[in-house]
């Protein structure tokens, strides 16, 4: 896959090709029909599909404020390498493009040299979102396909529902919503190391501040370390406990694990909810929740599921 960063001042002569369209935060389930609906296009013509995002969110620069999303933008990145799409090209969106036209962003997409282009139902473009899937259809010179709304019990699959869904610490119905197991990578870093002195040793994993956690609580995940599959217990929050006044931490206790993970990047895979977060009056009531914690994931039987 190769990703290419593009503005309006496009100096590079594109490949025909066919896309889909969209910020595509989180990559769920609803996002993957897009894909596929852009995939099958592709094969039909034997060209190149493509995705088109926009860097930075859209949203970001009409609020002005710097949002979190589901994943950061390498996360991201990882997940459309795994779902096979030959080009990404991220669009700057800026104040400029932000204030063009039905008409100029169109003559804009046209530039792209796009044989079709695959849209969800709901899509809008343009100064005030005034262009729809309707006047796309109608004014451009390139074949535009929509795709209708992908529903979960009987709700629409969203970014805006898979937000709140972990908020509230529903790691099942975000993973549903997904199609995977959400997770979230970053360098192990030195922490306190208080967990040692309980015999439950934690990697403490340095999260990009772009990244949405969810709701402060323990939770049952998942790592794959040197191509093996370890159980984990995930510990988002303040430490009330410890009475450390920071910034909330990632800590993450590896069962059936010993070595040496500093300076390594890791992927933690949520999988479930455990406990909200408890303050505790010692450290020996903290250790006797853990292992609680401990044996109530190690009897558990969710596994991570990967996106497809």
């Amino acid at each position: 896959m190769e990703v290419k960063y593009l503005d309006l001042e496009l100096k590079e002569e594109l490949a025909l090709g066919c896309a889909c369209i969209g910020y595509f935060d989180g990559l769920h389930l609803g996002h993957q029909e897009l894909i596929k609906k852009v995939k099958q296009r592709s094969a039909y013509y034997n060209l190149p599909s493509i995705l088109i995002s926009f860097n930075p969110d859209p949203l970001d620069v009409i609020k002005g404020i710097e949002h979190q999303h589901i994943h950061s933008n390498d996360i991201r990145l990882e997940l459309l390498g795994e779902l096979g799409l030959d080009y990404v090209y991220f669009l700057n969106f800026n104040a400029r493009m932000m204030k063009l036209s039905k008409q100029d962003f169109v003559t804009y997409l046209t530039s792209l040299n796009l044989k079709s282009l695959v849209c969800g139902y709901d899509y809008h473009y343009s100064y005030q979102g005034q262009g729809d899937y309707a006047s796309l259809k109608k004014d451009s010179p390139f074949e535009v396909l929509c795709v209708e709304q992908f529903s979960i019990e009987d709700e629409k699959v969203s970014s805006t529902r898979i937000k709140k869904a972990l908020r509230e610490g529903d790691i099942l119905m975000a993973n549903k919503l997904l199609g995977y197991s959400f997770y979230v990578e970053g360098e192990v870093i030195y922490g306190k190391q208080n967990g040692r002195t309980i015999n439950f040793p934690t990697a403490n994993i340095k999260i990009d501040q772009e990244q949405l956690l969810p709701s402060f609580g323990v939770y049952e995940g998942a790592l794959i370390i040197d191509e093996r599959y370890h159980q984990a217990m995930i510990n988002y929050g303040d430490n009330p406990s410890l009475h450390i006044k920071t910034s909330p931490s990632l800590e993450v206790h590896i069962l059936d694990y010993e070595g040496d993970l500093y300076g390594k990047e890791l992927k933690v895979y949520f999988l479930d909810y455990v406990r909200g977060e408890i303050t505790f009056n010692n450290l020996n009531e903290l250790a006797l929740q853990l292992e609680k914690d401990k044996k109530k994931i190690k009897e558990s039987s969710h596994e991570i599921q990967f996106i497809k």
